[in-house]
């Protein structure tokens, strides 16, 4: 049985999950620091250049729901998701999901594990892999659980999770839009690039990979 590992933003959504939801806490009770949208627009600057540091990202994101019990933040990001699946999907998505309905699917992504999880859900695939959220005694502590689910780190969470779940994978697929991405489309049998940054498109043609262009 073949295993698909599908990056989330701008790969099976033809948007940023993880932007929208800095955006979206705005609009909730929370304690947001000043010029939090113009730090936003700073950290996507960065990531576009290939230049962001993913730590100082993640503790970003993190610190307006610090002291959230668990609770709470599930049912603030159940129907986050929900809308913004339904604003992000397009053809591309259906297709891809389609495509490999009868495979194992992973949505493999550098976004809050919360987020991803419930995106995953409401895509019907198996399983989640995302940046870790550290949680004690029922309430966030505002730091990660565990490294960025992010470049490298994702092959050795994908790696991980291979052998938890002791499936026998003749064949992986992966699906990124990203550079960020070049360790999880090496890693895979099949690697695909779905409407790929500059960097990614130059690999992808030198490589011969397949390219999926987002219509």
């Amino acid at each position: 049985m073949p295993l698909i590992l599908f990056d989330l933003d701008d790969t099976l959504l033809s948007g940023d999950t993880e932007r929208e939801w800095a955006e979206h806490m705005l609009d909730l009770p929370l304690d947001i620091e000043e010029g939090f949208l113009e730090k936003l627009d700073s950290f996507t600057a960065l990531y576009r250049e290939g230049n962001l540091d993913i730590n100082i990202y993640t503790s970003f994101l993190l610190k307006p729901i610090k002291n959230l019990r668990e609770e709470e933040l599930k049912d603030l990001a159940f129907p986050f998701c929900e809308r913004t699946f339904n604003k992000f999907k397009d053809q591309t998505t259906l297709e891809l999901l389609n495509k490999h309905k009868k495979d194992t699917c992973l949505l493999v992504s550098g976004t809050l594990s919360f987020l991803v999880k419930e995106m995953a859900s409401l895509m019907g695939l198996d399983d989640s892999l995302g940046t870790p959220v550290e949680v004690e005694n029922g309430i966030l502590t505002g730091k990660r659980g565990g490294p960025p689910n992010f470049s490298e780190e994702k092959v050795n969470r994908v790696r991980e999770w291979i052998k938890l779940d002791k499936g026998n994978y003749e064949e992986i697929y992966a699906y990124s839009d990203s550079i960020y991405d070049l360790p999880m489309l090496d890693y895979a049998d099949h690697p695909a690039a779905v409407s790929p940054d500059r960097k990614l498109r130059k690999i992808a043609n030198e490589r011969g990979w397949e390219i999926i262009e987002r219509s």
